[in-house]
């Protein structure tokens, strides 16, 4: 999991836009419910495994993406804003105060509807516990008291016994058949808590509810390929008013019955229409094909560099000991500490950074971002700017980053250990 959250649930979400919109425009008016199915389920776990850095590594140590890799990782400093006019418009403070009330908010907010899920599934296991065995048409069920319309939760059809005497109970039977039967409550479980770890993204609602639209449509075409004729079960469908509370459960009517009777009327699609799933895959696929080139030319160039050196076995043991005592780390026990703090640093930066003066007259203006080793000793080094602007914004930063003095060095098991550093500083004309 990356250092950098903040950015990291960025990408998730706008990952979690992304799949919405292709599947929006790819695959609604189809027929196709099963690959409908894993295509709403993948997009989901790609959405969050996809940003992951360790997957992102694959895909090549070269460009912007490794640099994304590194900006992930890495610990970013509070930004330092410079200005034309020789003052700074940020240091930082401010914008990682704001951050961290709205960090607060979003986890507060995540936790309740996590709570919420497990609330609701607390109350789903007493109930079944609580409610009494039957048997309908062969079917086992869970009896409950009230006027509650049916609905199922893994293993459990619950049937209101108000529900016994009337009219499409086998409909009702075969429709939740089939949600046990496919393990729908594995998808609705999954949507629920993605979306309570997404509560401020509208397109994990709206993805949430592709997903539950999906699983009906399944159901009801289950009720119609074992003979129970079309239309009798769609006036079943818009003579039932029951409303579930639980999110957790699979309801009978839990779906738009306008959206569900215009699908069950529609046409099934042909097999040329699995083409169109073709495009939603080649994202993914072009991801895919890019990391493994990457890789594949990474030990390419590692195997000619090794016959062209021609190591010894030695030469070998001795670098490969090298290369783990000087290991970089971009977290550690204790990092890295300036001398008296962040906020020092800030003033050094601060006081010493001026605006390039051909930068001001060729109208130059952005985000350099540079990283830099804070060593075993303390010493920073190893400075490279992974983000360039402009030849003498770039050389002004980097200036004044050497001017740093001695840091307490990074901790980890109680040693001194080499730590990764980010500093972003923005240069504004106005």
């Amino acid at each position: 999991m990356p250092s950098s959250l903040p950015m990291y649930f960025f990408h998730v979400n706008l990952g979690i836009v992304l799949f919405y919109a292709f599947y929006r425009l790819l695959c609604t008016r189809d027929t196709f419910f099963i690959t409908r199915r894993a295509v709403l389920i993948l997009s989901l776990l790609g959405a969050f495994l996809l940003p992951l850095p360790e997957l992102a590594e694959r895909f090549g140590r070269d460009g912007s993406l490794s640099f994304a890799t590194d900006y992930y990782r890495s610990v970013i400093l509070p930004e330092l804003g410079v200005t034309a006019s020789g003052g700074s418009f940020s240091d930082g403070s401010s914008f990682a105060a704001v951050s961290n009330i709205l960090l607060h908010i979003y986890v507060l907010g995540a936790g309740l509807f996590l709570l919420r899920i497990l609330i609701q599934l607390v109350s789903l296991l007493v109930l079944g516990m609580k409610s009494e065995p039957g048997e309908l048409h062969g079917v086992k069920v869970r009896l409950i008291p009230g006027d509650a319309g049916p609905f199922s939760f893994f293993g459990w059809i619950f049937i209101s016994r108000k529900s016994l005497f009337g009219q499409g109970l086998e409909d009702v039977l075969v429709h939740e058949q089939t949600h046990v039967r496919q393990y729908h409550s594995m998808d609705v479980l999954l949507t629920e808590t993605v979306n309570a770890l997404l509560w401020v993204n509208p397109f994990s609602w709206l993805l949430k509810r592709e997903v539950r639209e999906n699983l009906e449509y399944l159901a009801d075409r289950k009720v119609l390929e074992s003979g129970i004729e079309r239309k009798s079960y769609q006036y079943h469908l818009l003579g039932l008013s029951y409303r579930q509370d639980n999110a957790l459960t699979n309801s009978f009517n839990v779906v738009s019955l306008k959206r569900r009777i215009v699908m069950m009327n529609r046409r099934r699609t042909g097999i040329v229409g699995y083409v169109k799933y073709t495009l939603l895959a080649f994202p993914v696929l072009f991801l895919l094909i890019a990391g493994n080139v990457a890789c594949t030319s990474a030990l390419t160039e590692q195997d000619s560099l090794v016959e062209t050196v021609a190591l010894t076995e030695a030469e070998v043991t001795a670098k490969e000991s090298v290369t783990v005592e000087d290991e970089v780390f971009e977290e550690a026990e204790q990092m890295p500490e300036f001398p008296g703090g962040i906020r020092k640093l800030l003033d050094l930066l601060n006081k010493n950074i001026v605006y390039p003066q051909a930068a001001i007259d060729a109208e130059i203006q952005g985000r350099v971002i540079v990283q830099f080793i804070v060593e075993k000793d303390g010493m920073p080094g190893n400075f490279e700017v992974m983000c360039p602007v402009s030849p003498e914004l770039d050389a002004e930063v980097l200036r004044v980053l050497k001017l740093m003095p001695e840091w307490k060095p990074a901790m980890k098991n109680g040693q001194a250990v080499r730590c990764k550093l980010t500093v972003p500083v923005t240069f504004r004309l106005q």
